[in-house]
């Protein structure tokens, strides 16, 4: 079975990091923080000697300026080791017994969806600019057309021949009749109930598709691991929508799809009615 993305691995190291140096300091003024550095200890971010040397110390102030003074030793000589800092610090039993790193693991899922309608914002610029370069090149007349009477060319439109059964040429089926509105948490996506049926990528997200658990996973939910129940359609859990669309989609797997089809039963042959009466033997029991 393919694993699940996390949401981390959509960000590059440069943006870890920078969102790393804007924090330690919130991260070094935690309460209690034993818990903490052993959790980076047993990742070897940081080594057994720095680890008893900061728990040895009492007063408050000292804590925060050592477990400070760790950060930046982890920002300088283990850079490459920032999306392995992120991920021990952001498992869930981690994250319950400190609210900070809960905070932060939030702010960066939100940045995660800024970055991704810049990227759409940036797309959808660059497609308006092609398409206004390519009408004003079809606009300006050739060399060679000196006419006095200005024509302009007739932009034909033309369909493919080899359209779907039972749809026309040329025109666009409708797949909204197939989309439903969905959320996981603060997110919300659409999804198409065709691609659910097929366990593809069903769930668009900012112009990307998405698993149901990658979705899951996105919203912050992925420690539930159920998301036909972590995601809701129309008030009601994506478990109650596919029982009431008889939808039973199999398990989401990566590469190839294999044909689910049902094959049609053949069709059988009719038989012949045979006139003719066929004696009917009777078994009678003999009493003894």
């Amino acid at each position: 079975m393919a694993a699940e993305k996390d949401p981390l691995d959509f960000l590059e190291t440069k943006d870890l990091l920078r969102f790393f140096r804007r924090n330690k300091n919130e991260m070094s003024c935690m309460e209690k923080p034993q818990i903490f550095l052993r959790q980076l200890r047993d990742h070897d971010l940081i080594s057994e000697d720095r680890y008893k040397t900061v728990t040895r110390l009492k007063r408050k102030d000292q804590i925060k300026d050592a477990i400070y003074d760790i950060f930046d030793q982890i920002g300088r000589e283990k850079s490459d080791c920032i999306l392995d800092f992120w991920r021990c610090i952001f498992r869930e039993s981690i994250k319950k017994l400190y609210p900070t790193l809960q905070e932060l693991y939030n702010n960066l899922l939100k940045e995660l969806v800024q970055r991704v309608e810049k990227e759409d914002t940036v797309k959808k610029n660059m497609e308006k600019r092609r398409r206004t370069v390519s009408i004003d090149d079809e606009e300006q007349p050739g060399p060679s057309s000196q006419t006095p009477v200005h024509q302009k060319k007739s932009r034909k439109t033309t369909f493919s021949s080899s359209s779907k059964k039972g749809e026309r040429a040329g025109v666009r089926p409708n797949t909204s009749e197939f989309e439903e509105p969905v959320t996981c948490g603060e997110l919300t996506g659409k999804l198409n109930k065709d691609k659910l049926t097929k366990g593809k990528s069903c769930i668009l997200f900012h112009k990307r598709w998405f698993t149901p658990s990658e979705f899951e996973l996105c919203a912050g939910r992925g420690s539930s691991k159920n998301w036909k129940l972590s995601i809701r359609c129309n008030g009601k859990t994506l478990k109650e929508c596919m029982k009431k669309w008889k939808i039973n989609p199999p398990a989401f797997r990566g590469g190839a799809k294999k044909n689910t089809r049902r094959k049609k039963p053949l069709a059988k042959k009719p038989q012949r009615q045979n006139t003719k009466h066929k004696a009917i033997k009777v078994a009678i029991p003999v009493k003894i």
